[in-house]
């Protein structure tokens, strides 16, 4: 390091280029005419006087130069010609000037408004003539003068405005001249090799940037700064006969955060620094460090003790002889540290309070440093870290260390120093670490085995376990074991994890032994043998009792819970085994044996479960290979068999369909041990067999028997029940349940149970509405009750994934009409001709989805025209987006089939709209008894689609009838002379409006 430069500061070189560049600019701007001297006035820009006739010719009478003036040439040798000269406004520049002496000429001049130069006079031996020049508002410069011996001329200089740079003046020898500077900006006293003290600065007490004294060879004291009290920086450099700083012992505060002391051969000590307590980072160049280097005098940096409040780049380089850094001890936080080429220094002691770098760190070669344990309270490096080269450093696995190896920040290099040092495996090899604790506590029973652990990494020479604070024999591993707890067991376990020269204690586990619950008992409810395909098949778990369940399977089943699902589609052997946990303590496992059986019998079954309700369980089912045989059914109750009989029953049309001689169905009354007000999930199945008739299970909920004279409400049929409804995720549903009837024309409340996600049901209207979130088949529950009897029937509802068009068929249907009766059409599937579907409306163009529903109303023209058994029919109320002229469009629900005339434009006037819609439906039965003919008049629904259903008490249709446009006064006869004589349900419905009426007939 040969130079140190202040911000801004040129060498001598630099700076007569610099000026000859401004020479020539100003020569040019002169000859171009630009320049005009006026020698009667002042000249009014800047002046160039670049000869000796030039300096003659300035105006004698010009006392205040507003602009520049240059003075250079090589035939300049006297300014006397300038002696009327004041004032200068902008910069005084005399370089270049070979002949010139002195500056006598210059005698009056008091102040320069911007900079002084005074550089490269090759014969300039004095400043006289600058003698009442009092203030530079400027840079100032005394550069390259080598006959200079002293700044006399400047006596009454009180003020420079910038900074004040003495340099390169080969014979200087004195700046007494300067005794009345007491502030400076900035000062760089350097290569001046003649200069053996400062003598002349005596009464400077403020540098508030920074002072640089440089490369003087004979320069051996800083005394006469002994009144510097406040200074910004600090650069002390290459001043081989520098022996100590004394001078600047009143220095407390560096503002500008900059310390160099570097190449002062003969530099023994720092002590004048002693009371250095802070130092600041320059806000602007951000400087801020100490640089200690190439100073082979000093063995230590006592008088660095004091200073607490750095936290910038400390650099400690190239210093042959320095063996302690302890006056760095107050120091906790540096931005960078840099340790190299300290051939002595064995420790990095002194840097013990040091806790953070937050960036790069180097340890270079140091010939003796064997130890970093001078940096024992550091938690943490922020970016590079750099070990290298330093041949005794053995020992780094220090914890900061170690922990920055584990994830470093930055780049890593460790290489070249003694074994255990070499490389980042190698420190890391013998870093002491605990990197897994122990857990911190565990309640077990007594009798179980405990196993705790610590993983730790480092040159290990040894564990120790300790409960309570005393040693526990033989556990001296890093795994406590204890085979066998009992209550005695119980306490707080450490362990101590030893290297040759450290250890370690991990957390605490804390172990709690208590008295566990007892195993659980697993039993399974079911008909035995279980047979393959049994449904509903469960293990019951007892016996933990505000405890929690576990359990698994040994075909892989796990979970928790007291109930266990069976698996029964395989036949197979699997135990289950479960588990009692209170509090954090298990019981010893409970386990059971859940067997599934071959099937007793084989054969070529088919059958079905045709309905359900809660009078009877109707189906029917054969054996293929025994086509005129009645088979045994068993009624299961979840998978509990509940009765077995032979479905012997004549259909018909199973015979019809080639089922044998059609003797192959049945009817199963349902028990009173069903009626408990309870869900019951129905099943049948070929006695003995695996086979389970299609379309089980059924799901009920049926109350007990009321009084004699009242009957349970009937479930409607046909109905939309007997098939599945279509729904799809994402599209809006909507879905209205038939109603069941009452035989004693009681009003029935209606439930249903199993709805998924994103639908619900309005009792009054059963109306099913949303939109659905979730695709699944779902089993619905729909029940009624007259306030004393429930019925029941069960019905499969299908979500469609979003987006699906997996519903493909044979299918027929039109969109008929769309007004204020609502939207009306029918459409079926050929190729299943009872089977409802569901029809969803969309918006012509965008295709918004209005919605779907169902299309299973019957209609007598329908089911005259072969469509099936009439119940294709559909009544779609739009939502109130819809208005007149509205063009929709139907489909099939999840189907590419688009039913014919649409598209279609809704027509429903306003007025119309109102008309319709402000009467209630009223029906009149015109004679009650009745005999021949049932006449029934309707009020309230004119120009809307109206149905009559009169049903027996069974349930069985006996006569309907349908009218797509009803009058104000609607007049219906139906023919009754063929029914049976009894109790009938009459039925009449419009949209969302229904009526029920009973009818005598003797």
């Amino acid at each position: 390091m040969n130079s140190f430069l202040l911000p801004g500061s040129l060498s001598a070189q630099s700076f007569r280029q610099s000026v000859r560049g401004r020479r020539l600019l100003l020569l040019l701007l002169f000859y171009c005419g630009l320049l005009t001297m006026a020698y009667a006035q002042c000249p009014t820009g800047d002046v160039v006087l670049s000869s000796q006739e030039k300096i003659d010719a300035f105006p004698a009478g010009c006392t205040n130069l507003p602009g520049s003036l240059n003075i250079f040439g090589d035939d300049v040798s006297s300014l006397s010609a300038l002696s009327g000269l004041q004032s200068i406004g902008g910069y005084l520049s005399i370089g270049e000037t070979p002949g010139l002496v002195n500056l006598t000429g210059l005698d009056n001049l008091t102040a320069v408004g911007g900079d002084f130069f005074i550089l490269g006079n090759a014969s300039l031996k004095s400043l006289t003539g600058l003698g009442k020049l009092i203030r530079i508002e400027g840079v100032a410069r005394i550069t390259a003068n080598p006959q200079l011996t002293n700044l006399t001329g400047l006596d009454n200089l009180t003020a420079v405005g910038g900074y004040l740079g003495i340099d390169n003046n080969d014979l200087l020898n004195s700046l007494t001249a300067l005794e009345k500077l007491k502030s400076l900006k900035s000062l760089d006293i350097s290569y001046n090799p003649k200069l053996s003290s400062l003598t002349g600065l005596e009464n400077l007490s403020t540098v508030t940037e920074y002072l640089t004294i440089s490369s003087n060879d004979v320069l051996n004291n800083l005394t006469a700064l002994s009144k510097l009290t406040s200074l910004g920086g600090l650069g002390v450099v290459n001043n081989p006969q520098l022996i100590s700083l004394t001078g600047l012992d009143n220095i407390t505060t560096l503002t500008k955060g900059s310390l160099l002391i570097t190449s002062n051969e003969r530099l023994t000590s720092l002590s004048a620094l002693s009371k250095l307590t802070r130092m600041d980072m320059d806000p602007v160049s951000v400087i801020y460090s100490i640089t200690i280097d190439n100073s082979p005098g000093l063995t230590n940096l006592t008088g660095l003790d004091n200073l607490v409040d750095f936290q910038g780049d400390l650099y400690i380089t190239k210093n042959d002889n320095l063996v302690s850094l302890a006056a760095l001890s107050k120091l906790t936080t540096l931005r960078r540290i840099g340790m190299d080429r300290n051939p002595k220094l064995s420790s990095l002691a002194g840097l013990d309070r040091v806790t953070t770098v937050t960036g790069n760190l180097s340890l270079e070669s140091n010939a003796a440093l064997n130890s970093l344990k001078g940096l024992s309270s550091l938690t943490r490096i922020e970016l590079n870290l750099t070990i290298k080269d330093n041949p005794q450093l053995s020992e780094c696995a220090i914890d900061a260390i170690c922990r920055y190896l584990a994830s470093p920040p930055g780049e890593v290099t460790i290489s070249n120093n003694a074994p255990g040092c070499n490389s980042v495996d190698d420190v890391q090899a013998n870093c002491l670490s605990i990197t897994q604790q122990p857990t911190s506590s565990s309640t077990v029973c007594a009798g179980s085995a405990v196993a705790v652990s610590v993983s730790a990494i480092g040159d290990i020479r040894g564990y120790q376990w300790y409960k309570d604070g005393g040693v526990v024999s033989g556990q001296t591993s890093a795994t406590l074991t204890l085979p066998a707890t009992t209550t005695a067991s119980a306490g707080s376990y450490v362990v101590v994890v030893s290297s040759l020269v450290s250890s370690l204690t991990s957390t605490a586990f804390n172990l709690t032994v208590s008295p566990g619950p007892a195993a659980p008992v697993l039993s399974v409810a079911a008909t035995l043998p279980i047979l393959q395909n049994t449904p509903f098949v469960t293990a019951n778990i007892t016996g933990c009792d505000g405890g929690t369940v576990d359990w698994k399977g040994s075909n892989g089943q796990t979970g928790s819970g007291s109930v266990i699902s069976v698996p029964t589609a395989i036949v197979t052997s699997i135990v289950y085994s479960a588990t009692c946990t209170t509090g954090r303590c298990a019981s010893p496992p409970g386990s059971t044996t859940v067997t599934i059986s071959p099937p007793l019998v084989s054969g070529s079954f088919d059958g079905f479960v045709n309905g359900a309700d809660c009078s009877t369980f109707r189906g029917w089912a054969w054996d293929r290979n025994k086509v005129n045989t009645p088979v045994s059914v068993d009624i299961l109750d979840g998978p509990t068999v509940i009765a077995s009989f032979l479905a012997d029953v004549f259909r018909q049309d199973l015979q019809t369909a080639g089922k044998g001689n059609g003797k192959h169905a049945f009817s199963y009354a349902i028990p009173d041990l069903i009626k408990d007000g309870l869900a019951h999930n129905l099943s049948a199945r070929v006695s003995g067999s695996s086979f389970i008739l299609k379309d089980s299970p059924k799901s009920l909920i049926c109350q007990g028997t009321g009084t004699p004279s009242n009957k349970a409400p009937v479930p409607p049929s046909p109905t939309v029940l007997i098939a599945p409804l279509a729904a799809q995720v994402g599209v809006p549903f909507s879905g209205t349940l038939v109603a069941f009837t009452d035989p004693e024309g009681q009003p029935l409340t209606y439930t249903l149970s199993g709805l998924p996600d994103g639908l619900s049901i309005n009792m009054t209207s059963r109306l099913i509405s949303g939109t659905p979130t979730v695709a699944g088949t779902f089993v619905l529950a729909y029940s009624a009750s007259d306030g004393v009897l429930t019925n029941s029937v069960s019905f499969p509802l299908t979500v469609n994934p979003a987006s699906t068009t997996t519903v493909t068929g044979d299918f027929e249907g039109y969109l008929d009409k769309l007004d204020c009766g609502g939207i009306r059409g029918w459409v079926w599937d050929r190729k299943k001709p009872n089977t409802p579907l569901t029809v969803e409306f969309y918006l012509d163009g965008p295709g918004t989805v209005l919605g779907s529903t169902v299309a299973n109303i019957y209609r007598p023209d329908l089911k005259d025209a072969g469509k099936g058994n009439g119940s294709h029919a559909y009544n779609f109320s739009p939502p109130g987006s819809v208005t007149n002229g509205t063009v929709v469009r139907a489909r099939v629900l999840g189907s590419t089939y688009e039913l014919k005339g649409s598209p279609r434009a809704y027509q429903c006037a306003p007025a119309r709209l109102s008309a319709e819609t402000g009467s209630p439906l009223q029906v009149t039965v015109l004679g009650n008894p009745i005999r021949d003919q049932l006449v029934v008049e309707v009020r309230g629904v004119e120009g809307q689609p109206l149905g009559l259903q009169l049903t027996d008490l069974s349930g069985r249709r006996v006569k309907e009838c349908q009218i797509e446009q009803a009058g104000a006064v609607e007049r219906q006869t139906l023919s009754v002379g063929s029914v049976a004589s009894g109790l009938l349900v009459l039925r009449v419905s419009s949209g969302q409006q229904s009526v029920t009426l009973k009818v005598l007939k003797p």
